[in-house]
Parts: structure tokens; sequence; C-alpha cells
């Protein structure tokens, strides 16, 4: 089974001081990449959720990996940080914002399944026990073609 991994941008390691800018950069380039070496032990394959908060807001793209990089400039490029572990991906959802009723949606179905919805943006617990909540936000914001 696929694992499932979480990277969240943060302001002051982001591009101009703006995790959402990071997020941007990703989506542009369809890579992504952090310092965590929980991320560096991916797979092509693997599923994950890139996240940003901008304004109070969270944004979220759902993605599959599909191929680890040695590295990658993206970010450089754009006055941001050469991550240790990098990743080409293919985007699932389309970036959509984690809204008070998709929060309300994730927290019924972990209560019903006994998760700790907290894990979800946590980049070490997020993890493959937490699909039947990748799927449900896959259904809901999956590309459209």
């Amino acid at each position: 089974m696929q694992n499932i991994r979480c990277v969240t941008y943060k302001d002051e390691f982001s591009s101009e001081n703006c995790a959402y800018n990071d997020l941007e950069i990703g989506i542009r380039n369809s890579v992504v990449g952090c310092g965590s070496s929980v991320f560096g032990a991916s797979k092509p394959g693997d599923i994950v959720l890139i996240n940003a908060i901008k304004d109070k807001k969270r944004y979220v793209v759902i993605g599959l990996l599909s191929e680890k990089l040695e590295y990658c400039d993206a970010w450089v490029e754009e006055g941001g940080r050469r991550w240790d572990h990098n990743y080409k991906y293919t985007p699932i959802t389309s970036m959509f914002q984690y809204d008070f009723n998709t929060e309300q949606d994730v927290q019924d179905l972990c209560k019903t399944h006994s998760l700790n919805k907290n894990n979800l943006f946590n980049s070490r617990f997020c993890s493959k026990k937490l699909k039947v909540v990748i799927d449900r936000l896959i259904e809901k914001f999956k590309i459209t073609t």
C-alpha cells in the first residue's frame, strides 16, 4: 500500500517569507520539496498532501509522487530555499481551500473511523491510516478533464 506524506510549507522558510508562494512554485513546476527525512524516504506512487497557510486560510493540493529528484532549484530561482528532498508529482486534485465545511467533513470522518484529525497536516504523523480522509478529499476536489 502506498504511503501518505504531508508537506507543509512555512512562511519563515519560504520564498518572500510566504508559504503560499512555495506552494504555487511547486504547483507550477509539478515539484514538491522539504527537509524532512521521513519525506525523503517516500517512493514514486506515494500520495502527497501539500499545503500552506496564507491570510489564516489553508490551501492544499494532493498529488502522486512520480520521480525522486537529486536536487531542484525551482524555489531558489524565486528567492526560496533548496530543499533536501525533492520529487516530481502529478496533481490528483486542483488546489483547494481547506474551508470550514471541508474541515467539518474531515472531522466527522475522523470521528467515525477513530482517527486523529490533527495528524492530517502533520508531516510526522500523517500516514496511510488517513487514507479514508485523503480519498474523501480527492473525491471532492479531483481534477476533472
